[in-house]
């Protein structure tokens, strides 16, 4: 499935779907074609996840019980609206609404678009993370901006 493709999904087994809107759900019907899903994180730690946040306060609300129940390795994305959506509004954007992931010390690494209505950024642990070069503004947590720093040949603040 090609969104599968663009999550770079391979050896998953099973993928956490969180807070999916109704429209998503003709997609979910397709992944089940391929993968294991569940929709809540009660059963075990989970190495993909796949979350829907429509505002910056359901990010906040949802993010310590997706960091607390997902492996070290999890492959997790975050689908936000797209700021052209005609049928959502919302106060996220890639740039804004993420701080509390890095709190967490994760970082986002990639962007897809899903469809219309959807985009979703790839976030990994700063630790995962090979080379750490990007824009001082998507940095999201102390540590990673401490790394970018140093990995730019700049002097920590």
């Amino acid at each position: 499935m090609e969104l599968l493709k663009k999550m770079k999904s391979r050896e998953q087994k099973e993928l956490v779907i969180i807070n999916a809107p109704d429209s998503f759900r003709e997609m979910e019907k397709e992944i089940r074609k391929t993968l294991s899903v569940r929709n809540d994180l009660s059963e075990g730690k989970a190495d993909f996840v796949f979350a829907f946040f429509q505002s910056i306060e359901e990010i906040t609300s949802l993010a310590p019980q997706i960091f607390e129940n997902v492996t070290e390795d999890v492959l997790l994305w975050a689908a936000y609206p797209k700021k052209s959506s005609k049928r959502i509004r919302s106060d996220i954007s890639r740039d804004k609404g993420w701080e509390i992931f890095g709190e967490f010390g994760y970082e986002p690494v990639s962007q897809i678009s899903i469809d219309e209505d959807w985009s979703a950024l790839r976030f990994r642990p700063l630790k995962s993370i090979r080379n750490f070069t990007r824009n001082d503004r998507m940095i999201l947590s102390e540590e990673g901006r401490k790394r970018s720093e140093m990995e730019n040949g700049k002097e920590p603040l």
